[in-house]
């Protein structure tokens, strides 16, 4: 599932709950406070929550994005921002880097921007359009991050911030 549970692209996207269940939040790219120009946000207020995602997620702000993913509850939390198997990994080979021979999860409070080149269509004066996102993970106590793929936990890339 992508491009759900709070995510954007050029708009707003919000996913709130309040209720004190336990909730599992299971999806795999842009999605759980992803941001791509514009704002996304998911608010959990209590219970024991499990996050896993592999791409773009978990507090995610990409070019002009702002992404958040606020658990407001002191409940024991689970964030899984899955690595990658390796290359032998058939099942998502979108996001796998061969340098790192993992995923790269830009998860977990990670800001990403454009990279020289990235949207200049042939033109060196465009590349200045892809400034960096913001993404925050803020979580109210009781956390547990799993293993987590590179670029991720208050990562940030070209002129990019994570929190």
């Amino acid at each position: 599932m992508r491009l759900s549970q709070g995510s954007c692209t050029f708009g707003v996207g919000i996913l709130a709950d309040f209720g004190n269940e336990a909730d599992v939040y299971d999806a795999e790219a842009l999605c759980q406070g992803g941001a791509f120009a514009g704002i996304a946000i998911l608010v959990d207020g209590g219970g024991a929550d499990e996050y896993t995602a592999w791409n773009k997620s978990q507090g995610f702000g990409g070019v002009m994005g702002i992404g958040y993913l606020i658990d407001q509850s002191d409940n024991m939390d689970i964030y899984m921002a899955e690595p990658s198997l390796g290359a032998a990994d058939a099942t998502r080979p979108e996001y796998y880097y061969d340098a790192y021979e993992s995923n790269i999860s830009n998860c977990q409070g990670a800001g990403w921007g454009a990279r020289w080149g990235w949207l200049s269509f042939g033109d060196p004066a465009q590349n200045e359009v892809g400034s960096g996102g913001l993404g925050i993970l803020v979580d109210g106590g009781g956390t547990t991050l799993t293993p987590a793929a590179p670029s991720a936990r208050a990562a940030g890339s070209t002129r990019a911030r994570g929190s």
